[in-house]
């Protein structure tokens, strides 16, 4: 079991990710508690942690698409953003676009939230939503 075969550095992550996801479930079990485990997952462990934010560069590395939608005047959406690295990039890459993360998770918003604030960037918002 993930338990026993866990190295002891895993021990805190592996008893999380039993908490988030038992080893027996019913067949029975409602989708919806699912995705609520999920949610109270990263509510107590919000992923990743991230900490530095260069722009995407050089610009022709990137999609013809994500430059098309990073275009003056575009708006954004990034569903499921959690703690907002991918929104961050993208509006610090095109800061001429507007950019809204949207995630479930309060706790993960929050990190992504201080991180915008950490860089600076005006062109991005953040909204706890639910897709479902």
């Amino acid at each position: 079991s993930l338990r026993e075969s866990a190295p002891p550095e895993w021990e805190t992550l592996s008893g999380a990710l039993l908490q988030a996801y038992p080893l027996e479930m019913s067949p029975a079990q409602d989708v919806r508690e699912s995705e609520n485990t999920v949610r109270r997952f990263y509510e107590q462990y919000p992923y990743p942690r991230w900490q530095q934010l260069l722009p995407w560069q050089p610009l022709d590395g990137i999609t013809k698409l994500l430059q098309e939608a990073g275009k003056s005047g575009n708006s954004v959406l990034v569903a499921g953003c959690g703690t907002g690295r991918w929104a961050c990039h993208f509006a610090a890459t095109f800061p001429d676009a507007s950019v809204l993360g949207v995630d479930v998770s309060q706790a993960s918003l929050d990190f992504a939230k201080q991180q915008q604030e950490k860089f600076s960037l005006t062109n991005l918002s953040f909204e706890r939503v639910d897709l479902r």
